[in-house]
């Protein structure tokens, strides 16, 4: 539980320094799904970098199970992206 607490406040910690508008953007957002047998949350930091058309991203992704759902997974993940305009 204190783990989480940690890994959410720094996920809010971080988005607030972050520079939005500005040719990189480093962010944090945080989920919460709600459903019928279904509840969870998820936590995650990511950071985007802009040059004309191309857009790069990569982030960290934290899931947070719910002790009322059944059958869910908790852990660490990680994704990259790369975006590029018409």
């Amino acid at each position: 539980m204190f783990k989480q607490f940690l890994f959410i406040l720094f996920c809010f910690v971080t988005a607030l320094t972050g520079y939005s508008q500005k040719p990189w953007e480093l962010g944090a957002e945080y989920i919460k799904v709600i459903g019928k047998g279904y509840n969870s949350s998820k936590a995650s930091v990511k950071g985007e970098t802009f040059s004309n058309k191309n857009s790069f991203s990569v982030g960290i992704i934290y899931h947070l199970p719910s002790k009322k759902a059944y059958s869910t997974s908790s852990g660490f993940g990680v994704y990259a992206g790369y975006r590029y305009a018409f």
